[in-house]
């Protein structure tokens, strides 16, 4: 029973993070306005590292490799959540597209570049 309720505790904490990283990371146009508040900004992460940190707490009564294994698989959730979020995949693919076009022409000046990567997007 204190497994379930640890590893749920965890497990809430941990989606309250990226939750807010994937809302904040927005473009400025896209992002809701109840992201403004500065007790949004602070107390999010805050209840999210205090969800985290209660859930592993409470692995740990369990067993501390329990919360060890707890603490890697949200690390690694989150790591691929980050990583391969939409907005952070469609930036790689700007950056991928301009280089290739860098690579293919070196004597093109920047601002040429920028014009024909963004015709592309």
């Amino acid at each position: 029973m204190l497994t379930t309720l640890g590893a749920m505790t965890a497990t809430a904490g941990l989606f309250l993070v990226l939750w807010y990283r994937i809302v904040v990371s927005l473009p400025a146009q896209q992002r809701p306005q109840f992201t403004q508040p500065a007790a949004f900004r602070w107390g999010v992460p805050l209840v999210s590292l205090l969800l985290f940190s209660t859930g592993l707490f409470l692995l740990a009564a369990v067993s501390p490799w329990l919360a060890l294994a707890g603490a890697g698989i949200a690390a690694g959730i989150a790591l691929l959540l980050l990583k391969f979020d939409r907005y952070s995949a469609d930036i790689r693919m700007i950056h991928d597209r301009y280089w290739k076009i860098r690579h293919a022409n070196p004597a093109m000046e920047d601002i040429e570049a920028l014009f024909y990567t963004a015709q592309w997007r």
